[in-house]
């Protein structure tokens, strides 16, 4: 009986342990929503994981993705500041792989 009571007890405190991580995962997916110039290592120094599972816990909660953008690109923002679209110049556009070559310079 003490045996059940133990493997009992384990259950209750793994089914918390899971709630708190859940919990932990969902104010981060928050934070980074909430400030588009924070970075994933940033947020790593704070909490008991590594940038890449940062970015796991990014993705699985439809965090937007952060990209490195040169001076140049422009990011374009919704009424509600949220991205919209981004301006590239036309050079570095031709220069990725896949790109349209019907779409020609302004």
């Amino acid at each position: 009986e003490r045996l059940r009571d133990r493997l009992a007890g384990l259950h209750t405190a793994e089914g918390a342990e899971g709630k708190a991580r859940e919990a932990l995962e969902e104010a981060i997916a928050d934070e980074l929503r909430a400030n588009p110039a924070l970075t994933n290592p940033e947020i790593a120094e704070h909490v008991p994981w590594a940038q890449e599972q940062i970015r796991l816990i990014a993705r699985a909660h439809n965090v937007p993705r952060r990209r490195k953008r040169g001076s140049e690109h422009r990011l374009i923002t919704d009424d509600k500041g949220n991205p919209k679209s981004v301006v590239v110049p036309y050079a570095w556009y031709v220069r990725q792989r896949g790109t349209d070559p019907s779409i020609v310079k302004r």
